[in-house]
């Protein structure tokens, strides 16, 4: 969340967590069976913003699996999220925001590292 100061001089990123931009593409799990294909095009370790074509509901419960490259090789990530956030960015897309639930140890330390070196900054996850 950023709080709006620009009669103050800018904007103050109040996240929790450090964010890394990319182009990650995603696979989205719904509860009622589908799978479709997003992009990522930041994450941390609480979530991730997503592009997609596809309209999700707010508040639903989806599952995302995406690659992250992880010390010379890829690592599958899988992670239960909720959309907490939506907008419609143009006519064909709509922008996401993920707030990740219930993430495993090995996948938080997998995003703890890839932000780290986007970022270059220290992992957090130990």
């Amino acid at each position: 969340m950023k709080l709006d100061y620009r009669g103050y001089g800018g904007t103050i990123d109040q996240r929790k967590h450090r964010r890394a931009t990319g182009d990650l593409m995603a696979v989205v799990g719904t509860a009622q069976g589908r799978a479709v294909q997003g992009r990522l095009k930041d994450l941390s370790l609480s979530g991730a913003r997503m592009e997609a074509s596809f309209l999700l509901e707010r508040e639903s419960e989806v599952w995302l699996l995406f690659r992250v490259p992880h010390a010379e090789a890829v690592e599958h990530v899988l992670a239960p999220a909720k959309v907490v956030r939506l907008h419609h960015a143009n006519e064909e897309t709509i922008v996401y925001g993920m707030r990740f639930t219930e993430v495993p140890e090995r996948s938080r330390a997998v995003i703890d590292e890839y932000v780290a070196r986007a970022t270059g900054a220290e992992c957090v996850c130990g």
